[in-house]
């Protein structure tokens, strides 16, 4: 039972980190955008999750484009001929993938700790 009420504690603890980290944005609307590029000078993080200054550089582009009424595709394009076309990150949620590894960090603590001190009651 302790172990069931542990890994319902871990996923919720992902799924808080998952909605603040959308939630922690100046403009949620164009949060489809910043996730899809990449940060220039972070590691493994997108401009929608960095607060860098090149971050919020791309942020504000972005903003200021779609203001103007671009539409997402030339936007991109635009942040990719200055940037290059790695600049764009592959498609798949982050935080779909942070929470996967999360349940299954948690099922191998819960299986580690059955083999090491017997059944969880």
């Amino acid at each position: 039972m302790c172990g069931h009420r542990f890994l319902l504690y871990f996923s919720v603890l992902f799924w808080i980190l998952h909605h603040y980290a959308y939630a922690s944005s100046e403009n949620r609307d164009n949060m489809h955008l910043y996730k899809q590029i990449k940060c220039p000078t972070c590691v493994a993080q997108s401009v929608g999750d960095s607060n860098s200054i090149a971050s919020t550089q791309i942020r504000e582009y972005i903003d200021e484009r779609i203001a103007l009424g671009v539409s997402d595709e030339i936007v991109i394009a635009e942040i990719q001929q200055f940037y290059g076309q790695s600049i764009v990150l592959g498609s798949g949620d982050k935080a779909a993938f942070i929470f996967a590894i999360g349940m299954l960090l948690g099922i191998l603590f819960l299986l580690i700790r059955t083999k090491l001190f017997g059944v969880v009651k």
